[in-house]
């Protein structure tokens, strides 16, 4: 008998790293008790990150592209993981999934049953939380406005929700990625009753759900900090790693910070923007009456946050004392590139 699989596509920013460590911190209880299956193949860290990023666009433009990326090893090898594992679900995710073309990555499935999973989130947090994971993992410097403009295509769900319901004809389970609930593992419980049918499931007490990294976004003050010092910073300087996880830990720990938000001069135009979709998602994927309403949308009364001298030269005083190569940078110096809004 064939399996069933689900697909997990993200989106990026949804509670992905969270869900992902629960699959693979979790894969044994997932097969013996529940009957779903979570392949080795293909695991790049906790989730299938090798599959994705080999049908992610740009990488697949012709037909012999297509052969070409379905014949490599690493995805043959899924195949017959899939094939010969036993169970009557089979359980894939990688927010990398949603950069490619639908109808190749059913090209890749073909011939099995699939149910793809999508989350989304508010645009307006979407984009806050998208801009500082850039400025955080890179070296960018664009400023914010000018990256929106480039936000505005990922901000069209019902786009992508289309293309990937007919790749799979209809077969696409939407669900909503809310912040308040993430902290009480209410994403984890509703992927698996929502979108795994395991509805009799009441609670994540029997599972491991403080396994792995938890992939924080940074706060506001150290998103201006970072973008500050991404002018001055190489791409292939030696310590990234180190300063990714002590920028994350100093968005825990200061206590004047706060979680980046849009002011609401920003956050409305982009609600318009996507009012009209987001409506067409509700009305025919969700069953009820809208999605994320404006009201419900964070933003900051009057204007984006600022990162003040005194605290820009405490954080560097920090990161300096932690990885000594970043003086070479001459932190303090940064302060002079402003903000990015």
């Amino acid at each position: 008998m064939k399996p069933h699989i689900f697909l997990h596509i993200g989106r990026h920013k949804t509670g992905t790293t969270a869900l992902q460590n629960l699959f693979y911190y979790n894969r044994e209880k997932l097969w013996s008790d529940l009957g779903i299956y979570y392949p080795k193949t293909g695991l790049n860290r906790v989730a299938h990150h090798d599959i994705g990023q080999l049908f992610a666009a740009p990488r697949i433009e012709t037909d012999a592209d297509l052969d070409n990326a379905i014949s490599q090893d690493v995805v043959q090898r899924l195949l017959a993981e899939i094939h010969s594992c036993g169970a009557p679900q089979v359980l894939l995710s990688s927010e990398s999934f949603q950069n490619a073309d639908p109808e190749h990555v059913r090209a890749l499935l073909k011939g099995l049953d699939v149910t793809v999973i999508v989350y989304l989130r508010n645009q307006a947090d979407y984009l806050a939380s998208a801009y500082a994971q850039q400025i955080h993992g890179t070296t960018l410097t664009t400023p914010f406005n000018r990256y929106c403009l480039g936000f505005l295509r990922a901000a069209r769900f019902a786009h992508l929700i289309r293309r990937w319901s007919t790749a799979f004809a209809g077969n696409l389970s939407v669900g909503l990625y809310r912040t308040s609930v993430t902290s009480q593992n209410g994403l984890l419980l509703d992927f698996l009753q929502r979108h795994l049918g395991l509805c009799k499931l009441e609670s994540l007490d029997a599972f491991d759900t403080t396994s792995g990294n938890r992939n924080v976004s940074l706060s506001a003050a150290m998103t201006i900090y970072k973008w500050r010092l991404n002018h001055r910073l190489r791409e292939d300087y030696p310590e990234h790693r180190q300063l990714y996880f002590l920028l994350m830990q100093l968005s825990r720990e200061a206590p004047w910070d706060q979680n980046l938000v849009l002011d609401r001069k920003r956050a409305l135009p982009l609600w318009l923007y996507c009012h009209r979709e987001n409506q067409w998602v509700a009305d025919h994927y969700l069953k009820q009456h809208a999605v994320f309403p404006f009201n419900g949308v964070k933003s900051a009364p009057n204007s984006m946050p600022d990162l003040a001298r005194s605290q820009h030269c405490a954080i560097s005083e920090r990161l300096c004392a932690e990885i000594p190569s970043m003086a070479a940078y001459a932190p303090d110096k940064a302060f002079h590139f402003g903000h990015p809004w």
